[in-house]
């Protein structure tokens, strides 16, 4: 009967290590697509190409993704021409997802533009580009 005890509790025990020390796969692999898409971008900004640099920026699905490589970014650029062209990149790519969400008549996804683009800086780039 020990026995027995001894040996649920330490598969009990291995349970309950496994479950804390799980990796969560969707999670890493979300992080490892940032990186290398940090990465390429980061190379087109060193290439001086900014085809390549928009369609890295292509790449992340999400507006709020978009905005917070762009800042980092911004952060790593060497001048500001790529600051400037990081931003107007991030600001142009969410008036474009606004206009899809308005065309397509989704309430939800029209809300969570308008709030991307109440974002300072997306703002700041747009008032800019009006003048």
């Amino acid at each position: 009967m020990l026995r027995t005890t001894t040996t649920t509790t330490s598969t009990t025990t291995f349970l309950r290590a496994t479950k804390k020390d799980s990796i969560d796969w969707d999670e890493q692999n979300d992080r490892f697509k940032a990186e290398r898409i940090f990465d390429q971008c980061l190379g087109a900004i060193a290439d001086g190409d900014e085809e390549m640099l928009e369609s890295c920026l292509l790449q992340i699905e999400s507006d709020k993704k978009v905005q917070k490589l762009s800042k980092k970014l911004e952060q790593a650029a060497p001048d500001v021409f790529w600051k400037k062209k990081v931003k107007e990149i991030a600001a142009a790519r969410i008036v474009d997802d606004c206009m899809s969400a308005i065309l397509s008549g989704d309430a939800s996804e029209i809300d969570g533009c308008m709030v991307e683009l109440e974002n300072e800086d997306s703002m700041e780039y747009l008032e800019g580009s009006s003048k």
